[in-house]
């Protein structure tokens, strides 16, 4: 069937990189090759988890209540990052920045 966790095997494959290992892809979400390595040093933020973050952000939008959610976003692919998409769609002001994310009800 078709892979479900798309994002999540995104995510792991970029920090995986992050971290100096070589992810070979085979056949696209089905066959990867990864060699044993040493994985390196790095620096790493652990971005907002957007599926936790949707919870706190409905709360807010429900009860008419403006929120800032402070920490980092980061750059790895999220697939609940869409439900930001839908606050907009419902007219949610959503202001996003590197270090927080704005929502005015």
């Amino acid at each position: 069937g078709d892979l479900v966790s798309k994002p999540y095997l995104d995510a792991t494959i970029a920090t995986m990189r992050k971290f100096g290992v070589s992810v070979q892809t085979l056949i696209p979400y089905k066959k990867y090759n990864v060699l044993p390595q040493i994985y390196k040093n790095t620096t790493f933020t652990v971005p907002i988890d957007f599926s936790s973050l949707a919870l706190i952000l409905s709360f807010a939008v429900l009860n008419g209540e403006d929120i800032t959610v402070k920490g980092s976003m980061g750059n790895l692919p999220q697939g609940d990052e869409a439900f930001i998409d839908f606050l907009e769609q419902l007219g949610v002001s959503v202001i996003i920045d590197d270090n927080e994310i704005k929502i005015k009800s």
